[in-house]
């Protein structure tokens, strides 16, 4: 497991029902990520909008960090773009979307409805701040709104030896 490094992210095992069935519709071991802010706070979209809290939070949960190492600018650019989202609705339209998804069904009306809606989960926050900074942190997938927990988090395992940044 790597450190926490501002700007980059946490994945995190959390308890309950709802994320045990996000692991297990998207077939990962971790269900939620956060954007590391400075002071060891997280930036994260949860159920009442996105919001700030500490990482201490998290203590005791299971959790891999991504071994992103950031310039200061990289790390200036996620930790804003993270700032500026704060209080953005959920989606659970996107919820709905990347389960089915995961499960081999898509339907057209659900990425549109999805797509118009002016909220996120937390995967989609992450790579959205990322991809503010110019990381690619969408895991291979057409934009931020495709990405789930799980793709990051193995990002973050097969990373773990990436070169610094200059």
């Amino acid at each position: 497991m790597s450190t926490p490094n501002p700007g980059g992210y946490v994945c995190v095992k959390t308890r309950g029902v709802y994320a045990w069935l996000i692991r297990k519709l998207t077939g990962s071991e971790f269900n939620h990520v956060a954007v590391i802010g400075f002071d060891d706070n997280l930036f994260e979209a949860e159920p009442g909008g996105a919001r700030k809290r500490p990482l201490s939070e998290y203590d005791g949960y299971e959790m891999i960090f991504s071994p992103d190492v950031l310039t200061p600018k990289q790390q200036v650019q996620v930790v804003a773009k993270a700032e500026a989202l704060l209080d953005t609705p959920y989606g659970w339209t996107d919820i709905a979307r990347l389960g089915l998804r995961c499960m081999g069904i898509q339907w057209a009306w659900l990425t549109r409805a999805a797509d118009v809606e002016r909220a996120m989960i937390c995967s989609q926050l992450v790579a959205a701040c990322g991809e503010s900074a110019g990381l690619d942190w969408n895991c291979g997938r057409e934009s931020p709104a495709a990405v789930t927990p799980g793709d990051l988090a193995e990002r973050a395992k097969r990373n773990a030896d990436l070169p610094v940044a200059d």
